[in-house]
């Protein structure tokens, strides 16, 4: 029961199982989602965040522990949450949205600055820390985008 809830969330309902980019399909889905979704306090949208990192963590590092893979591909709990990361601070129009999928995915893949050292944390900490970390930054670099 534990085992299945764990995989539940850490491949996103299963989404982490598309045959392809599962990581970026279920960024794009989660931006989509918290676009049409109605907006939240940020009081409240923190929270969750924070709610969603603890419980990430441990899904993804349940379930790569199960799998025997330090970060299988199907996980994608820290891109769910990289991605709410990277949105939290934004204004709700198309196009910084758009902004910050593409510069989450970029930091996200290509993991520059101190990104990939944080994967060498030990279980769902390494899984979920690097992608928090990109969502982060993205957003900082979007919102500082959008006041130009």
């Amino acid at each position: 029961m534990i085992s299945q809830l764990a995989h539940l969330i850490s491949t996103f309902f299963y989404l982490g199982y598309v045959p392809k980019m599962p990581g970026t399909v279920t960024s794009a889905v989660v931006a989509l989602l918290l676009f049409f979704l109605p907006t939240l306090p940020f009081t409240v949208s923190f929270t969750l965040l924070v709610v969603l990192v603890f419980t990430g963590i441990w899904a993804a590092g349940y379930t790569a522990h199960q799998m025997g893979i330090d970060d299988p591909s199907c996980i994608v709990i820290d891109e769910v949450i990289g991605m709410c990361a990277a949105l939290l601070f934004l204004h709700k129009v198309w196009w910084v949205y758009l902004a910050a999928f593409v510069v989450f995915r970029i930091l996200d893949i290509t993991k520059p600055l101190f990104i990939r050292s944080l994967e060498c944390l030990p279980g769902g900490f390494g899984i979920v820390m690097d992608d928090l970390a990109a969502g982060l930054i993205s957003g900082a670099v979007v919102l500082l985008l959008a006041c130009l």
